[in-house]
């Protein structure tokens, strides 16, 4: 994932690159889907111990939405003329 993905993005596609793969176990899943997170991400996701892939998605996009919306008030905050 670049810096400008978004979670969102990244959940659709790999929901779509998994309907390829119908036979893959659960805990292939999860592995798949976190090796490409945001180290941050991954490293929430695997302290979290979460035990189904949506509940990993689930994670990342409320991680992804919280660093975006901090970085954009930060930005706001801090920007020219502040």
């Amino acid at each position: 994932m670049g810096a400008d993905d978004t979670i969102t993005a990244y959940n659709k596609e790999f929901s779509d690159w998994l309907l390829l793969v119908p036979t893959m176990v659960v805990e292939e899943k999860s592995f798949h889907y976190s090796q490409r997170l945001k180290n941050r991400i991954r490293v929430e996701i695997e302290l979290s111990k979460v035990a189904t892939l949506p509940d990993a998605m689930m994670i990342a996009d409320r991680m992804d939405s919280r660093y975006n919306n901090h970085r954009r008030d930060f930005i706001i905050n801090n920007g020219p003329g502040s």
